[in-house]
């Protein structure tokens, strides 16, 4: 399926968080049709671009913390929520996964429309926002066409702001709103976006990301979902047609009509820069645009324009018009655009892209280096050594028109792209096209990903002269009988174009007919093309192709890849580690001998792993997959998949469908995932990952453990024979899943294990709940590993059943009145009143406004829905509130409390809380103790009061009071209010903050962010005060400026005439400071830190203000610049 806009949008909102500029959207969009990219290759391209890793920094440099990144951006679940979830992709990634592929599959998860008619209302809350951010990145796409001219955290915030200012519930017209609001100093095409809100919405997105019809989506779709159509009027029962009016008579022409006016030819805007270094932006308009000297950042924007760089290493960008660009002097990097263009390099080493459009471009003097296509219409090197990358997949060199590719020294096949190039037609004559000089000898760099194949002119050179030693040389004979050269990086694979095989590396063409083809010694390249082929590879790293018909494909010796294109094809790999590919059809694939990796991907296909530890993935339709005898990995993909592990320790995966899945002998791990499968473990200790709704989760022989992925475990309505052979019951122990297993009698135990006589195994954590029922605790401890506790009970046929549960879960027995011991409760859909006593306790209010007390003991406490007040007592408790606007103390203990959905208010009470307010306006009070607080998605009121607080607003316009004690403070999203109070804080703010107020103490300010104090100055005063120092960056990777600061500027911030403000950072950032002098030999500066000062006059005199920078950091006094 070809990708879309929306694809493209998707990916930005899960990659960067932020909503796509039109010229990134339709590059991207562009690099995938005609390079047959998939979803998660653009997204491992997008995340290696040199831009991605200068935004993110080392914020992603960990699994844990990439995949914490995408849950956030796509799934809304922050750093504590879903761990089992995460755990598994980060274990994904560990296991040799991409990055892009993971965050591809899950924006495929999120964005499926069956989650529309989800019963749970947060995870259809959480699809129809992404969908929604999907929507609102489309319509800035359409109407927003490039990223301005700034640090890339400036450039970016406006788009940023609106993807986090979507809710789940906004129309088309009310995203529009949001663009409109957050824009910020962007411009906005408002005709463009009024079209976009009106063409886009939720059924042509999840077309687009599905590939279902619009008429598919509709069926799934719940009503309210569906754009409106007009109902068809009831015509009456008689209709009569009404009489037309007689015609009036036509006027005679006129002998002498009036002319139409000579339109005048537009008139450019003209907009000439200085000598020093300009941002320019030009309109949607024909520009004329003279950069001038300097090192000059210029954008064209929409139009026809004419830009000349000037002297400088200027950073040029058309943007969309047939553009006509100038480097000029200086090392430039121009970017033509959309649009045909005429780009000249000028003097210097310049970088130029064309980037769509039938484009024209000249390096001029100096090492060029041209990002160029095919369809290009000129691209000439000029002068120099210069340096050709043409994109795609397949370049055919002859195809090229003579004069079309000229004055180049070096062709680029891009290496370390993971796409991989095929140049055909490097004949002698093609190479010296490209040089336009019989004596230059081209050099090809590529990676080993790359083939060129090579004219049966060229023969390999004897000529070392000058020869790179990562480099082989050819020579052959051109048209007019000279002798040209070349030189191939060793990395590519190189092979000769032949029409018979031979011992050599071959690249052989196959007919349109049934073709019998056996290739001989050597790595080759064969392709059957049309009709029903049969291909030997024999020995050798071959590459083969069987392209359309059922083909017979066989490998042979060495590690080849095979691919077998359209038809029902049949392949053998032999011997080697090697990689198949069935693509279209309903194949047939054997892997044999080695470690290979085998993909069916469409159609109904059989594939044997064979020898080997093999890769084994079904990708669509309904196949069959066995490993072999080896430990192999199997994924099954979409539908109802056949697997069988067969010998060796495999791992399992059904993936999408019905699946059946046999793990065999040894000790497997076998995950279900959706649909309602068949999963059994065979011989051996095997982990089978299962759900309630699987149609048979089978342990089998050996000391077997079932991970159940359910939440709520009711084993009262567990059908009998549907779990069965399973010695040890894992509710995913580390993952932040909270399981409550309800019903836990003896005669359950006995359906889980098939045998009264094991002791079955529960393990899980402090988040878990096991409530018994018909169990008390046994006085048996043959063989029971101190982190457990053991119970009995008879089951019905009055055999004693015995259970190990481990200490860490929270284990209650099912009471109807409270007792001192550990009781689990259930109130009514009612008002309840309930007063648990001693034990650690398990309380539900359900549905009403309930009143519930812990008391003594480690309770958990749940609200349910209803405007409950809850009260932890004694001891270290956990408390939901749940729906509703709830009152929750923690009283004494180190509490756990989250306050849920609704407009809470919670009080910590006593001791090292940890309170998250969840959605709504929540108030929160930390009381005493060192205490963290979540504020969570919108305006929160926080009071962290006595002790070391970290506070942190997220998203919304928070209000923040640190209190007494050394608090660390973040707002993170939203237009903070935040005040330090008492003691030593440190506080990370930003510009858009409404306030910033270190409050007593020695107060430190964390800036992540450039400023220009002559731009804030007017409101500095009243949003930074009482601040000691002041952090360049939140961590060490970021890069901060301070432009313009002057001694009235540290005064605002300090408050304090006598405050010696301290600037922290590293070589990375750098400091502006007006009026300031150096002071040297000054006793009272630290060590690492220069002291400068200046003086500041109010109407209460002349200060002298000092500031002391750390002596890496760059600062620039008056044009006096000091390293």
């Amino acid at each position: 399926m070809s990708l879309t806009q929306s694809h493209i949008s998707a990916l930005y909102i899960a990659l960067f968080g932020r909503a796509s500029e039109g010229a990134g959207n339709k590059f991207w969009l562009n690099a995938a049709n005609t390079q047959n990219l998939s979803m998660a290759d653009i997204a491992n391209a997008m995340l290696n671009t040199g831009a991605a890793k200068e935004y993110f920094g080392g914020n992603l440099n960990t699994d844990e913390k990439f995949i914490n990144h995408i849950y956030e951006n796509v799934l809304g679940k922050g750093a504590g929520i879903d761990k089992e979830g995460k755990a598994f992709w980060i274990n994904k990634l560990k296991e040799g996964a991409n990055k892009g592929f993971i965050a591809s599959q899950l924006l495929k998860e999120a964005l499926d429309p069956k989650y529309s008619n989800s019963t749970d209302e947060a995870t259809k809350a959480a699809h129809n926002l992404l969908v929604n951010k999907v929507l609102a990145s489309n319509m800035v796409a359409d109407s927003i066409q490039n990223v301005p001219n700034s640090s890339i955290q400036n450039a970016l915030k406006s788009f940023t702001d609106i993807n986090s200012n979507i809710s789940s519930t906004l129309k088309a017209n009310d995203i529009k709103k949001v663009i409109q609001d957050n824009k910020g100093n962007l411009t906005v095409d408002e005709s463009k976006l009024d079209e976009s809100a009106k063409q886009n919405n939720k059924v042509k997105i999840l077309s687009q990301v599905t590939g279902k019809s619009e008429d598919e989506i509709k069926q799934i779709l719940p009503k309210e979902d569906n754009p409106s159509t007009p109902d068809t009027p009831t015509p009456p029962d008689n209709p009569t047609p009404p009489t037309p009016p007689a015609p009036n008579p036509q006027p005679e022409p006129n002998p002498n009509p009036p002319q139409p006016p000579v339109p005048n030819p537009e008139e450019p805007n003209k907009i000439v820069g200085t000598d020093g270094t300009d941002h320019i932006r030009g309109t949607d308009k024909k520009d004329f645009i003279d950069a001038k000297g300097g090192n000059d950042f210029v954008d064209g924007l929409g139009g026809d324009d004419e830009i000349y760089g000037g002297e400088g290493k200027d950073r040029i960008t058309g943007g969309d018009g047939n553009d006509t660009i100038y480097g000029d002097g200086g090392d430039d990097e121009i970017m033509g655009d959309a649009g045909d263009d005429t780009l000249y390099g000028g003097d210097g080493n310049d970088i130029i892209f064309g980037n769509g459009g039938n484009d024209t471009i000249y390096g001029g003097k100096g090492n060029d280096k041209i990002y160029g296509e095919l369809n290009d219409k000129l691209l000439d090197g000029g002068e120099g050594i210069d340096a050709l990358l043409l994109t795609g997949s397949q370049i055919d060199l002859g195809a090229v028109q003579k004069n079309k590719i000229k004055n180049f020294e070096i062709l680029d096949l891009n290496k370390g792209s993971y796409i991989g190039m095929v140049l055909k037609n490097l004949t002698p004559q093609n190479v010296l096209n490209i040089t336009s000089n019989k004596d230059t000898i081209l050099k090809i760099s590529g990676g080993n990903k790359d083939t060129v194949i090579l004219d049966k002119k060229f023969t390999a050179s004897a000529d070392t002269s000058g020869l790179d030693a990562n480099y082989n040389r050819y020579e052959g004979l051109n048209d007019k009988g000279e002798l040209i050269k070349v030189d191939i990086e060793k990395s590519i694979k190189t092979v000769f174009a032949a029409t018979e095989p031979t011992d050599d590396a071959d690249y052989i063409q196959g007919t349109q007919e049934a073709d019998i083809i056996r290739a001989k010694g050597g790595d080759d390249v064969i392709y059957g093309n049309g009709g029903d082929d049969e291909i030997y590879g024999d020995e050798g790293n071959d590459i083969i192709h069987g392209n359309e018909g059922a083909d017979k494909l066989f490998g042979g010796a060495g590690d080849d890849a095979i691919y077998g294109g359209e038809g029902n094809d049949t392949i053998e790999g032999n011997e080697g580690k090697d990689k198949i590919y069935g693509n279209d059809g309903d194949d047939t694939i054997k892997g044999g001998e080695g470690d290979d990796i085998l993909k069916g991907e469409g159609g109904n296909d059989t594939i044997y792993g064979e020898g080997g530890k093999d890769n084994i993935f079904g990708n669509e339709g309904d196949d069959i997959l066995k490993g072999g005898g080896d430990d192999d990995k199997i994924y099954g993909g979409e539908g109802k998949d056949t697997i069988d592990g067969e010998a060796g320790n495999d791992t399992l995966y059904g993936n999408d469908g019905d699946d059946t899945i046999d793990g065999g002998e040894g000790n497997d791990e076998i995950y279900g995932h959706k649909g309602k499968d068949t999963l059994k473990g065979g011989e051996g200790d095997d982990k089978i990952y299962g759900e309630l709704s699987d149609t048979l989760l089978d342990g089998g022989e050996g000391v077997d453990t079932l991970i159940l992925e359910d939440k709520e475990i009711d084993f009262n309505t567990l059908q009998a024979d549907a779990i069965k052979n399973f010695e040890i019951l894992d509710l995913g122990s580390g993952n932040s899943n909270a399981a409550t297993l309800r019903n836990l009698s003896p005669q359950n135990i006995s359906k889980l294990t098939s045998n009264k006589d094991t002791i079955l195994k529960i393990n899980g954590d402090d988040k878990d709940i096991a409530v018994l029922s018909g169990f008390t605790a046994s006085a048996d401890t043959n063989g029971l590993d101190a982190n457990y506790n053991r119970y009995e009970g008879l089951n019905d046929k009055g055999e004693l059943v015995k259970v190990d549960i481990k200490k860490s879960i929270k284990t209650a027995f099912l009471s109807d009145q409270p007792t001192d011991n550990a009781d689990y409760i259930q109130g009514t859909q009612g008002a309840d009143i309930i007063r648990a006593k001693g034990g650690d306790d398990i309380v539900y209010g359900n549905d009403g406004d309930d009143t519930i007390y812990g008391n003594d003991g480690n309770d958990a406490l749940y609200g349910g829905k209803g405007e409950d007040k809850l009260y932890g007592g004694a001891d270290n408790d956990v408390i939901y509130g749940d729906e509703g606007d709830d009152t929750i103390y923690g009283n004494e203990g180190n509490d756990t409390l989250y306050g849920g959905d609704g407009d809470d208010e919670i009080y910590g009470g006593e001791g090292n809380d940890e309170i998250e307010g969840g959605a709504g306006n929540n108030t929160i009070y930390g009381n005493e103790g060192d205490d963290n607080i979540y504020g969570g998605g919108d305006d929160d009121t926080i009071d962290g009061g006595d002790g070391n607080d970290f506070l942190y607003g997220d998203n919304g316009n928070d209000t923040i009071e640190g209190g007494s004690g050394n608090d660390t403070i973040k707002g993170s999203y939203g237009d903070d209010h935040i005040e330090g109070g008492e003691g030593d804080d440190k506080i990370y703010g930003e510009l858009n903050d409404t306030l910033l107020d270190g409050g007593e103490g020695y107060d430190s300010l964390y800036f992540n962010e450039d400023v220009d104090f002559d731009a804030i100055r007017d409101t500095l005063n009243q949003k930074i005060s009482n601040f000691e120092q002041l952090h360049l960056g939140y961590t060490g990777d970021d890069t901060v400026k301070l432009n313009n600061m002057t001694a009235a500027d540290i005064f605002a911030m300090t408050d304090n005439k006598d405050t010696i403000l301290k600037i922290k950072g590293d070589k990375k950032d750098s400091v502006g400071l007006k009026g300031f002098t150096k002071v040297s030999n000054d006793p009272g500066v630290e060590n690492g830190y220069t002291r400068y000062e200046s003086t500041y006059t109010d109407t209460s005199g002349t200060h002298t203000i000092k500031v002391d920078i750390e002596n890496p950091v760059h600062v620039d006094l008056v044009g006096i610049s000091t390293p």
